[in-house]
C-alpha cells in the first residue's frame, strides 16, 4: 500500500513538472512574439518617417526653386515698340515692329533690358492690312505670363500740296505752311504728315478782321492726328459747318466759342 501511494505522489508530481515546463514553454513563445511584433511596428514606423521627411525635403526643394517673375504681377513692363513708332504705312507685307523691354523689379525704378529669345519671345497678329496690328510677349526662363502691345498699319501717304484746293481757308492754310512745313517747299510730304498730332488754332486770327479759322478742311491729309482746336466766333453770317462736317476727318474738334 505504501509503494502504491509513493508512486501516485511520484506521478503527479511529474504531472505537475511537465505542466510548468509547458507554461514556460509557452510564455517564452509569446513574449518572442510580442518582440518581434513591437520590432516590426517600430520599423514600419521608422520607415513612414523616414517617407515623410523625404516627402517634406521633396517639398522643401519644390518651393527653394526660384520664383518666376511674372509680366502681369511681379514687376512693371515697359514695351517700347521700335523706339516710339508705332504707326506703320500698308506695304501688302508682313510687318514686323522690334521692341526693346524694360521690366522695372522695385519701386526704385530700378529696371533689367530683356533680351528675346532668352527672357521672352516675341509673336505678330494682324500686321498685314490696314488696321491694328498686335504684338504678343510670352515669357520664358526667369519669366513668365503675357504682355501685349499694338501699332497702326494705315494707307499709304501720298504728298499734299499746300493750295486753296487742299486747303480753302486762308488762315488755315497759312497756318499749315509756317508751322507744319518743315522743309518750307510748299508741300506736305510722309514725315510730315506723320510728325502732327496736334493742331492748335486757338491763336489762328486775322488781326485786321478779326476773324478766326471757318473752315477745317484738309485736316483730314494728318492721319495720325490726336487733337485739333480752334476758336469760332458766334456772330451773324458765320457758317460753321466747315468745323463740324470736314468729310474723312478722324478726330472731333473741340471749339471754342467767343
Amino acid at each position: 500500500m505504501k509503494k502504491e501511494n509513493s508512486r501516485k505522489k511520484k506521478m503527479i508530481c511529474n504531472a505537475v513538472s511537465c505542466t510548468i515546463l509547458l507554461l514556460c514553454f509557452f510564455a517564452v513563445v509569446m513574449t518572442r512574439t510580442t518582440c518581434l511584433a513591437s520590432e516590426n511596428t517600430g520599423a514600419d514606423a521608422t520607415a513612414q518617417k523616414s517617407d515623410e521627411t523625404y516627402n517634406g525635403d521633396a517639398e522643401t526643394a519644390v518651393e527653394s526653386e526660384p520664383e518666376l517673375w511674372s509680366f502681369e504681377e511681379n514687376g512693371t513692363l515697359d514695351i517700347v515698340v521700335n523706339r516710339g513708332v508705332t504707326i506703320y504705312q500698308y506695304t501688302s507685307e508682313a510687318i514686323e515692329p522690334p521692341v526693346v523691354l524694360l521690366y522695372y523689379f522695385n519701386q526704385d525704378d530700378d529696371y533689367d533690358i530683356l533680351q528675346e529669345n532668352v527672357d521672352y519671345t516675341v509673336a505678330y497678329e494682324n500686321n498685314t492690312e490696314v488696321g491694328t496690328g498686335r504684338i504678343i510677349i510670352t515669357g520664358m526662363g526667369e519669366y513668365c505670363g503675357e504682355a501685349y502691345a499694338e501699332f497702326t498699319i494705315i494707307e499709304p501717304i501720298e504728298e499734299v500740296k499746300i493750295d486753296s484746293s487742299n486747303f480753302p481757308d486762308d488762315l488755315f492754310r497759312t497756318y499749315v505752311s509756317r508751322n507744319l512745313d518743315s522743309d518750307h517747299n510748299g508741300v506736305l510730304e510722309e514725315e510730315e504728315i506723320l510728325n502732327v498730332r496736334d493742331i492748335d488754332l486757338t491763336e489762328c486770327y486775322d488781326p485786321l478782321t478779326g476773324a478766326y479759322v471757318k473752315d477745317l478742311t484738309g485736316a483730314e491729309y494728318f492721319v495720325v492726328l490726336e487733337h485739333l482746336c480752334c476758336v469760332a466766333r458766334i456772330s451773324d453770317g458765320d457758317d460753321l459747318s466747315g468745323l463740324y462736317s470736314v468729310p474723312g476727318l478722324k478726330v472731333k474738334p473741340e471749339i471754342r466759342l467767343v
